[in-house]
């Protein structure tokens, strides 16, 4: 027990001794620097060390200021889209301007440039994905000058990435909120530098019904699904011009018409299927008893 006592002792005296420091400076010299201080002081050091170390992580991977967050991904998103269906290089490069995630809520942005995930916008629509609206605006063969109506604002994206391509863009939603909204929000966009459209005038009414002010068109797009593609738009195109338009209820195809002259004053329709897609309902306004 006597041995044990002194062993222990001994151990720590010499413990103390080497981990002591003594400082050259005369006034603190044979002053030992206690365990706990120095253990203090080591630790310091590195933690300044640590913290004027320039760090590789997650710094390195933020943009600068005033840069687009999510250029990268949309540019990822046109790579996938010129490797599948689209070669057209005016709609690839109106895909790469327009800033998908803008028209899209903030806790749906990380999908925003998903190139084949549509994503909910409210009033139970979607905003189509980027394939779709792509091989749907390829489909037109749209013109710098042409004019075209779009059935169905919705978000106001689609809208958008016709805006890059031509001259004018009347879009016709039912419902008053989400026109508002797209209206608000392109018109935001395009102030901020963001869009770069000449004209886009969103309708508040009837998609079943066009929009016969600014008729013919040299296109129309419609971006919901009716059971049968309505008369008053095939009436409201030009002679020459396209309509894509989904057409169905549970089972939806997505059509491709050409409108063509027949002689004798008529014309009539080519018509071609694109793809079997899924779009929401195409809905109308209630017809009144006068």
């Amino acid at each position: 027990m006597i041995t044990t006592g002194k062993f222990q002792r001994w151990n720590r005296e010499t413990l103390l001794n080497k981990l002591s420091l003594r400082c050259s400076n005369s006034l603190l010299h044979s002053r030992p620097i206690p365990f706990l201080l120095f253990l203090f002081i080591l630790l310091g050091s590195q933690w300044s060390c640590q913290k004027n170390t320039p760090q590789n992580s997650s710094k390195a991977s933020q943009p600068q200021n005033g840069t687009d967050p999510m250029s990268d991904k949309r540019k990822l998103m046109v790579q996938q889209l010129s490797e599948g269906e689209i070669d057209d290089a005016r709609v690839l490069k109106a895909m790469s301007q327009v800033p998908r995630h803008e028209f899209i809520e903030e806790k749906y942005q990380d999908r925003a440039y998903n190139v084949n995930t549509p994503i909910p916008i409210g009033d139970n629509q979607t905003i189509s994905a980027p394939d779709i609206v792509a091989i749907m605006t390829q489909a037109l063969e749209l013109e710098p000058h042409h004019k075209v109506l779009e059935i169905g604002t919705g978000s106001g994206y689609q809208a958008a990435v016709l805006g890059e391509l031509v001259k004018e863009i009347y879009s016709v939603e039912i419902r008053p909120t989400l026109a508002r909204q797209a209206r608000s929000l392109l018109n935001k966009l395009k102030s901020e530098g963001k869009l770069h459209f000449n004209k886009i005038e969103v309708i508040e009414g009837d998609g079943y019904k066009g929009f016969p002010d600014q008729a013919p068109y040299d296109a129309i797009i419609v971006t919901a699904a009716p059971k049968k593609i309505p008369v008053e738009l095939q009436n409201q195109l030009k002679v020459g011009g396209r309509m894509i338009i989904p057409v169905g209820e549970f089972y939806q195809e997505l059509q491709l018409l050409e409108k063509v002259d027949a002689g004798n004053g008529q014309t009539t329709f080519k018509e071609k299927i694109i793809h079997a897609v899924r779009f929401v309902p195409m809905i109308q306004q209630p017809q009144s008893d006068s």
